[in-house]
Order: structure tokens, then sequence, then C-alpha cells
């Protein structure tokens, strides 16, 4: 059709679209501009299909004005509020991208979950913690097998120290997706809140094996072996945490007390001392002054 007419604007629209549905973003862009261009009576789904491409693309300020166009164009167009609400949230201006999660639910309360999902998040970062689990419930509430939404459940919980609840959203969140190691991660971090232990270690261990990387599942880990009294493991994972994030200040001091439970007091020292010095202003410095002296004292013996 387009070869045959050059005007065809929905030929261009429909192949622009074509392209945006299989990953192939620049071509888009070339279509769905012609499809704009042609138009000499704007509508607003090419611009809100070539700020899609532009999105994808990682190019947000383009991305951002195509929205803008599109919900001028047509002020009760969900899905262009619900994509200028994503891209303003990776361009950082919570606020306004609230505002159109909120329109977009307005305009259409049952099709768009991530609009629920996403408003919940930013409550959640600005710690408007009941409005969030309200936006997170809805969100399942409208897809039970929305992951992401069940591990901001999980965080949310947790933040407002109702670990129960917690370790269920993530344990939905597992269930759904069983590779997701930040869902371990974060229902061992909640395990432990409510000391069990054994349990806190387990899901760590899964995370550790999932990504052998993650420094902060060894550091949790370590954190559950020291409570179960199992000091030289707690030491093996404090190290790699180390290894891997040197910057993590509190494993050198989680290190050095589970020296210090081993009865390694050098070791100890020497951690607690790297401790005060990368941290020298920690609430807790004159205790950890004293304790050092006493380790000192002891190994003088």
């Amino acid at each position: 059709a387009i070869r045959l007419d050059s005007n065809y604007v929905n030929a261009y629209f429909k192949r622009g679209t074509a392209y945006l549905q299989t990953g192939n973003y620049q071509k888009a862009l070339v279509d769905l501009t012609g499809a704009i261009r042609l138009k000499h009576d704007p509508l607003s789904w090419p611009y809100n299909n070539r700020g899609l491409a532009y999105y994808k693309l990682k190019k947000y300020e383009q991305a951002l004005d195509d929205f803008n166009r599109a919900s001028e164009l047509d002020p009760d167009y969900a899905e262009a509020f619900n994509n200028r609400g994503l891209t303003l949230l990776i361009l950082g201006d919570d606020k306004q991208a609230a505002a159109d999660f909120s329109r977009t639910i307005e305009l259409d309360p049952t099709n768009y979950p991530n609009a629920y999902n996403n408003r919940g998040w930013i409550y959640y970062l600005h710690e408007n913690y009941e409005q969030a689990l309200a936006d997170f419930a809805r969100t399942v509430e409208l897809d039970p097998n929305y992951v992401l939404a069940y591990q901001n459940q999980g965080l949310t919980y947790a933040a407002i120290g109702n670990y129960s609840q917690a370790v269920d959203s993530y344990s939905h969140a597992i269930e759904l997706s069983p590779d997701n190691t930040n869902n371990y991660n974060g229902r061992g971090d909640s395990y432990f809140k409510l000391g069990n232990y054994e349990q806190a270690a387990a899901d760590f261990s899964r995370a550790v094996e999932l990504d052998p990387t993650f420094a902060v599942a060894y550091h949790n880990r370590g954190l559950a072996y020291t409570n179960l009294e199992k000091n030289e493991p707690a030491i093996a994972d404090y190290n790699r945490a180390i290894e891997l994030d040197p910057t993590d200040v509190f494993a050198y001091l989680d290190r050095g007390l589970a020296h210090r439970a081993a009865g390694h007091f050098n070791e100890a020292v020497s951690d607690l001392e790297t401790y005060l010095e990368l941290a020298p202003n920690v609430s807790n410095r004159n205790e950890i002054e004293a304790l050092i002296l006493e380790l000192k004292a002891e190994t003088n013996q």
C-alpha cells in the first residue's frame, strides 16, 4: 500500500506499529514520523506509538514530547497518560508521574494494573505506605501474576515492620518467579527479623546460588549464621561480601564481631579498626573503641 500511495497515512501507521511490536524501533520511528507528517489534522495514536519507540530506545525526552502531544490531542487517552507516567518516573519527576498514573486509573480503572503498581511504588518511595499497599493490592487483584507488585508489597510490609505479611508477599513472588534473587533476599531478611535464622539462611543461600556475585546476600547470610552461632561459616560469608563490595563498612564490623565470638581477637581488632576508619562518624564509635581496648587487653594476657 505504501509503494502505491505514499500519502496513505494508515499504511505508515500500521507498518510502524508492526515494527514497534516486533522490536524494530528505528524503523518504527521512520514510519510513524511519516504518518504524523502526512496527516494534516493530527491524531493522538501516532504520537503515542512513536513515543513508545523513543521510550524503548531510551530517548526519554523525545518520548515525553510525543506523549505530551498525544494527551493534548486526546485528553481521555489512558494509554498516553500511562506511558507519560512511565517516562516521567524514569526522568525523576515522581509527582507528575503519580498524577499521570492517577489520570490513567481514572480513565480506565481495570486495564492498567501497572499504573497502580507504579503509583504504589511512588507512594512507597515517599513513605506513604498505607496508600502504597492499597495500590499493590489492587494491582494483584487485577493481575494475580504481577510478580513485581508482590515484591513491592513485601518491601512495604517490611518497611512498616509487618514481617509475617512480608514473608507471604515474597512467597507469592517466588512462586511466580522462582529465579528472582531479590525476592529470596527480601524474604530471607523478613525471616531474619522474625528470628527464624535457619529459614533466613536458606533463602540467602538460594539467592547466592542464583547469583554468586550478590554481595548483600552473602552479608545477610553471614548475619544469619552469626545468630546461629556458626561463626566460621559467617566469617567466610563476610569475606565474600567484602571481596565483592569493599565499601560495605558494616561487613567489617560484623566480621569483627564474628571473629571475636570465634576467639580470633587479633582479626577482630583489625576489622573493628577498619570499620571505624571507613566510618569515623558512626553512632556506636565509643562502644566499638571500648571493645577494641578490651580485645587488645585479651591478646596481651
